[in-house]
């Protein structure tokens, strides 16, 4: 009894295998890729949490301006929302309450008087020793004041 596979299946099978193949190594190399990001996010939201106090965590975002920043935000043991900005550089941790500054969606709209357009993001950050909001429009970044809602600088075109 003759059980030879037919050469289309064989074909079919070594497509299906080299696919999966091929999958399998994009998303091994996607998770080398992101590793790091997602190391720094975590060390970042355990060193918000013991500096800070943090009872909960809600978002870890990276700004990246004249140094990269990790922005965590939470809240205290008293239900106090808080901002908490870490310099990745040398570690240095900025603990700012919401309530002092504009919200995200103030920012946005702060940005949007001073002339952007669609807005893509908006990230907490710090430049020059002051707290900002980045708010990424098209092809131009608004950098907002935190507490004055002034506009501190306009890059892009």
């Amino acid at each position: 009894m003759d059980r030879t596979i037919p050469l289309y299946k064989q074909y079919l099978f070594g497509f299906v295998l080299l696919l999966f193949s091929l999958f399998f190594a994009v998303m091994i190399m996607a998770y080398w890729a992101m590793r790091p990001h997602l190391l720094a996010s975590q060390q970042a939201r355990q060193v918000a949490q013991e500096v800070a106090q943090l009872k909960q965590t809600n978002q870890v975002e990276r700004y990246s301006g004249e140094m990269t920043y990790y922005t965590i935000y939470g809240q205290t043991q008293d239900d106090q929302e808080v901002i908490v900005t870490i310099n990745q550089e040398t570690g240095q941790v900025y603990m700012v309450p919401q309530s002092t500054g504009l919200s995200k969606e103030e920012a946005v709209a702060k940005a949007q008087d001073y002339g952007a357009g669609t807005i893509d993001k908006a990230v907490f950050g710090r430049y020059q020793e002051r707290s900002i909001w980045e708010v990424k429009s098209d092809k131009a970044y608004y950098l907002i004041d935190f507490t004055s809602g002034e506009l501190v600088k306009k890059e892009g075109l």
